[in-house]
């Protein structure tokens, strides 16, 4: 199984335990107007593993970062900006096929492993390394 053939629309990773990370995803999805399918780096899912192992090397962790996958690569970091950007354009002018009712965040609501990263100490350190650092695997 090929990266191009599990990935079938732009998928954001995320961290799901970060409360401005999963707010992000749900503004990327937005206003992309559902054309962006929201996966958590935590969550138990046989897709994500799939995409998981497909996309990135053996032995890498991908939880380091935020990932746009779509069907030319994974960005990481800042490499992902203007691929979003590109998605949310897409998504607000032609739409999205896929049903946008629920789309995995919802649920985050509800999870109390939620971190307020913007509150944590740790969330400037977070920041710096965003924006410090870039990722991509092409396909």
């Amino acid at each position: 199984m090929t990266s191009k053939t599990i990935v079938d629309g732009p998928i954001l990773i995320y961290d799901n335990t970060c409360s401005p990370c999963w707010k992000y995803a749900k503004i990327a999805r937005r206003l992309s107007r559902g054309r962006i399918r929201l996966l958590g780096h935590y969550d138990v899912t046989d897709d994500l593993y799939k995409i998981k192992e497909v996309v990135f090397p053996a032995g890498y962790d991908p939880t380091i970062m935020s990932w746009l996958i779509n069907n030319r690569g994974a960005y990481g970091g800042t490499a992902w900006i203007l691929p979003l950007t590109k998605e949310i354009i897409l998504g607000f002018l032609f739409g999205s096929s896929r049903n946008t009712s629920k789309l995995g965040v919802e649920k985050d609501k509800e999870n109390n492993n939620i971190v307020a990263c913007s509150r944590n100490p740790g969330w400037f350190q977070r920041m710096s390394y965003f924006l410090k650092n870039t990722k991509r695997f092409t396909f």
